[in-house]
């Protein structure tokens, strides 16, 4: 380890080699690694070593806690593990009575004005005296998320209570041998529940969230934003560590975007006249997913002309109201503030509300105007199902699929000639053969799967028309009646004993089909694990047209029509869709999903076939190692319970087929009408009540969704 002192005002930083006591060995009794933990340094120029050595197969440590003057010359060195007294688990309580084992590190340590050293460990914060006796330890109850000096000489120690998971910032105080009283704070939107804290001149106290850097004094009514992580150009993911200075300077260590090597930063502020002009592109959105900022960053280092901002709805959510930004972010689309871009993931009723009324360009629009977008680089299943009107206003970079599976010698005849009269037929056909259909069946997830996602089914939307009233409607009116409702289902469930039984069913061909979701070539791998690796036939809701699997879009993409900077818009919207991006960035799958573009799947498909799995038999998991795709590796299992599998060629190759062939509906436009669903669903309790026939609520429903969209068109 190595310590960096560097000039404020620039110049070479001056490298010193951090004295280490204890070293990795390697002997009979096994190897043991030795490390620093953590390092304090005082105003003075002392500083403070924490190091530890680890044998793994004994699972012993050794601690050693040394303390040196600014020369460098030993001031004391000593064990701090018999100076922890707070050793019971002070959470065990709010767990039931389990409690963790003790293992004492060093967490984080700071040194006071004083000399005092304060050290976080498992259970409690110990303070030192400058020549390492013990004065006093306090237990906490929940985890220290920050300890730093002030500027006037304080500790301030930021952490949350688990007695009622509300953050508190307190000081240390040797007088009282423990915290002050908490600091009182204005009331906070959730986005600073999890801000870490700094402090530094200035401001009292600075939070550092995934937006920016805020300062607040403790008079303040709320935090003022200091520097943005967009318009700065750093990835706040990627920053390891933070020191301020002032509210105009401090000093970074983390990575950067593009190379990912390691750099050390000391940030200034730029007056705005010295800030290059470019074009704003607002991007908002309730949430952004972790990996997100990342891109932008590397979009706005490459860009000559626009600079993205990100605005963050989530950040108006409070304890209260956990819809408060999804609610602000509706109030600017009505008053004309909306965003630029709007970013989604999964199912955004901000969208869905306004998808056909003109707020959203249309990006087909846009794609026919680039000369420089290939539209056949995108997998066909993420346009037409988001088409509304033969018009794409949201595009999905990464997707998930929902359906029904099952074994294609059981139910792959049905493929492409998947209707409800089909399904029906199915269920009738189990019911006389003493097969079950499906593991898990409710009321109310059928109403969903065979009304609400299915209203394309009985409504012609071109010509305002309707046909509720068939015998097909009527058939499944009572089909959905004849289950039980959700919570009679649950009432006496067993989920282990029921999953264990679907599971066999599937492999013994007495169970037909099981509802998943998949997310990755993995998940695929799983559900056909459970069917003894057979071949699996994936059907969707039943249609008319011979079924749909239900396609969402975790990622996804609208620009707005009324932005001044569309251009600029469309500009980062393609970027998300290039070969750097989907090709060779986290944003082409994993818990994101599979990736809208041929180069996203194949570099997700090249990962996966890395990998040799052994799968779970009844579904409940897997594991994984590397291996070089020629040379199986040796692995004991249990084949009564597990089946070893990896990704294949033809697996990929069949798996985009289908991708590319296969009918799918999006889950924004399935049943996002909520007026309508109202409106149906009104009719479906009077008749699961008891007080309406199935044809006389076919009959209601067909003249009262008739009048609706008489009304609309």
């Amino acid at each position: 380890r190595i310590l960096y002192s560097i000039p404020l005002s620039g110049g070479d930083a001056v490298i010193t080699a951090l004295p280490q006591k204890l070293t990795t060995t390697e002997s009979e009794k096994g190897r043991e690694y030795a490390s620093i933990g953590s390092v304090s340094i005082g105003a003075d120029g002392s500083f403070v070593v924490y190091e530890n050595k680890y044998n793994s197969e004994k699972d012993t440590r050794i601690n050693l806690l040394t303390a040196y003057a600014a020369d460098g010359s030993e001031i004391y060195s000593i064990d701090p593990e018999p100076l922890n007294e707070e050793r019971t688990d002070p959470r065990a309580d709010m767990r039931g009575g389990m409690s963790f084992p003790y293992e004492f590190y060093v967490q984080n340590m700071v040194q006071g004005a004083n000399g005092t050293l304060y050290i976080v460990t498992e259970y409690s914060i110990m303070a030192l005296s400058p020549t390492g006796e013990k004065l006093y330890e306090i237990p906490v109850s929940g985890y220290v998320d920050s300890i730093a000096p002030t500027t006037d000489g304080k500790v301030l120690v930021s952490y949350m209570d688990y007695s009622d998971y509300e953050n508190r910032l307190v000081y240390m105080d040797d007088e009282r041998r423990g915290f002050s009283d908490p600091v009182q704070l204005p009331t906070l939107t959730r986005s600073f529940r999890n801000a870490e804290t700094f402090m530094g001149e200035g401001y009292s106290f600075y939070f550092k969230t995934d937006t920016g850097l805020y300062g607040l004094n403790e008079s303040d009514a709320e935090p003022t934003l200091l520097c943005s992580w967009i318009n700065s150009d750093v990835d706040p993911r990627n920053i390891r560590s933070l020191l301020i200075v002032d509210a105009d300077t401090f000093l970074y260590v983390g990575n950067d975007p593009v190379s990912y090597q390691t750099e050390i930063a000391i940030m200034n502020r730029l007056p705005d006249e010295e800030v290059p002009e470019k074009y704003l592109i607002r991007i908002g959105g309730t949430y952004f997913a972790y990996d997100f900022t990342g891109y932008v960053v590397k979009f706005n280092r490459q860009s000559d002309e626009y600079r993205v901002v990100l605005e963050n709805y989530g950040d108006y959510n409070t304890n209260e109201d956990y819809q408060a930004g999804e609610k602000k972010l509706e109030e600017d689309i009505l008053a004309g503030r909306e965003p630029d871009i709007l970013y989604s993931q999964g199912y955004d009723a901000s969208f869905a509300n306004y998808a056909d009324k003109g707020v959203f360009a249309d990006l087909y629009t846009l794609m026919d105007a680039d000369p420089t977008f290939d539209r056949t680089k995108l997998l066909p299943c993420v346009l037409k199902p988001f088409e509304v009107d033969g018009k794409l206003y949201q595009l999905a970079s990464n997707f998930s699929l929902n359906g029904f599976m099952g074994k294609t010698k059981n139910v792959g005849s049905y493929e492409g000639n998947w209707t409800i009269d089909t399904m029906l037929a199915l269920v009738e056909e189990c019911e006389k053969t003493g097969k079950t259909f499906m593991g898990e069946l409710t009321r109310e997830n059928w109403e969903l799967i065979l009304i609400t996602y299915n209203l394309a089914s009985y409504i012609d939307y071109e010509n305002a028309t309707c046909t509720f009233d068939t015998e097909t409607f009527l058939k499944v009116l009572e089909f959905v009646k004849s289950l039980p409702t959700r919570e009679k289902f649950y009432e006496n469930y067993d989920y282990e004993e029921s999953r264990l039984a679907n599971a066999a069913g599937l492999r013994d061909d007495k169970v037909m089909l099981a509802e998943g979701s998949l997310y990755s070539f993995s998940d695929y791998l799983q559900k056909k694990a459970t069917m003894l690796m057979e071949d699996v036939t994936m059907l969707g809701l039943p249609t008319p047209e011979g079924g749909a699997v239900i396609l969402q879009g975790q990622t996804t993409f609208a620009v707005a029509s009324r932005s001044p900077v569309q251009a600029g818009a469309w500009e980062f919207v393609k970027y998300m869709f290039s070969d750097e991006v989907t090709g060779g960035g986290e944003m082409r799958g994993g818990r994101d999903g599979f990736s809208a573009t041929y180069a996203g799947m194949q570099a997700l498909a090249k990962e996966e076939m890395s990998m040799y799995y052994t799968f779970q038999l009844d579904g409940s998991g897997w594991s994984g190692s590397g291996w070089d795709g020629v040379n199986i590796p040796e692995r004991d299992y249990d084949p009564e319970k597990e089946i070893p599998g990896y990704l294949k060629q033809e697996d990929v190759d069949a798996f985009i087929k289908m991708l590319e062939t296969g009918r799918f509906i999006s889950n924004v436009n399935a049943g996002a009408d909520e007026k309508l669903n109202s409106l149906i669903a009104e009719e479906l309790g009077a008749f699961y009540a008891g007080n309406s026939s199935a044809a006389d609520t076919s009959k209601k429903i067909q003249s009262r969704v008739s009048i609706y969209l008489a009304e609309k068109s």
